[in-house]
């Protein structure tokens, strides 16, 4: 149920997990999110704030709509 409650704009999760993100990834590792159909944008610029991740792809379901964001740690 938690996961239905991201803050009043949807992103509330997005915000905490993807600055904590690097500590548990290796230099080049992959971080890949589900994301609501309307949120690709959103987190793509949340991504883009965090200066240790380079934002790499948002991924279309079949139906053609926003479902996977897949980002890189930056190598160091």
């Amino acid at each position: 149920l938690s996961a239905l409650e991201g803050g009043d704009d949807g992103l509330t999760f997005y915000q905490r997990i993807i600055p904590e993100a690097s500590k548990y990834l290796v230099d080049g590792g992959y971080l890949i999110m589900e994301i609501g159909d309307s949120q690709g944008k959103a987190v793509m610029n949340i991504i883009k704030k965090e200066k240790q991740f380079c934002p790499l792809q948002l991924v279309k379901d079949y139906a053609g709509l926003d479902r996977v964001v897949v980002a890189q740690k930056a190598r160091f």
